[in-house]
């Protein structure tokens, strides 16, 4: 808001990263937001790193079963990838937003 800030209000208010894009659609429309709001505020992912354990769920447990599945609507190749960054045994691993370029707004 440009006077005051606190984590607290950031942080309830940041949207799971397990919602799909109906859900996240429906959450910003909720806070008076517009699907364009939603894709220039989402933009603001191709900077930087994420911690695996955000993801990997999609990844290792998307069903809740603990049965190894993984998240249909993930592109193989790129999961494929991304389980390479994100082994199933380690959590605290990171990976790359935007990889090759995760340091560029681009």
């Amino acid at each position: 808001d440009g006077t005051i800030s606190t984590a607290s209000e950031a942080l309830a208010n940041l949207p799971p990263a397990s919602l799909n894009i109906n859900q996240l659609k429906l959450l910003f429309q909720q806070k008076g937001l517009t699907v364009r709001d939603l894709a220039l505020l989402s933009a603001a992912h191709t900077i930087g790193i994420s911690h695996c354990s955000s993801i990997a769920n999609r990844l290792y447990n998307f069903t809740g079963n603990n049965d190894d599945s993984s998240d249909p609507s993930l592109d193989s190749e790129y999961m494929a990838r991304l389980k390479m960054k994100c082994q199933k045994d380690n959590p605290n691993m990171i990976v790359e937003m935007d990889p090759g370029s995760f340091r560029t707004f681009d």
